[in-house]
This record gives C-alpha cells, sequence and structure tokens, in this order.
C-alpha cells in the first residue's frame, strides 16, 4: 500500500472532494446548495470547519516536504 503522499491520484481527488464539501458546507454555492436541499450551517460551525480544513493541508504538505527532504539527513550522517 502507497502512502497518500506517494499516491498522488488519490490525494489530489481527496482534496478536490474536501474543497467541494468546504465550499458547500460554507455558502459558497448557493445554487447548488439549493438544488442538492442543503440546510445552511451558523457561522460557528463554517469557521470551525475551515480551520479544520486548513490544518489537514498544511499537515499534508509538511508531511509531503519532509519525505521529499528525509534524503538530505539520511546522507549527511
Amino acid at each position: 500500500m502507497e502512502s497518500m503522499v506517494a499516491n498522488k491520484p488519490l490525494m489530489y481527488s481527496l482534496l478536490v472532494s474536501a474543497s467541494a464539501v468546504l465550499a458547500l458546507a460554507s455558502g459558497l454555492l448557493p445554487d447548488i446548495m439549493t438544488q442538492f436541499q442543503l440546510v445552511e450551517f451558523d457561522v460557528e460551525v463554517c469557521i470551525t470547519y475551515t480551520h479544520t480544513y486548513a490544518g489537514i493541508v498544511r499537515a499534508t504538505t509538511r508531511l509531503e516536504w519532509s519525505q521529499q527532504n528525509s534524503h538530505i539527513h539520511t546522507n549527511a550522517s
């Protein structure tokens, strides 16, 4: 089984899916929300979800960076 960073198509599809959910949950796409009959969340819920999503993106980016640069530490010793 490949890691999430090594499996780029999976990682990108999850990020796109999460972005779509974020856009729907935050009310950025009102026409689509009406089509799916979604109920708007309170502002506090949207802010919490946005911070959680941003944290996941930051963690994924840091993991990718550390895995790409891990050879620097192993070759230096």
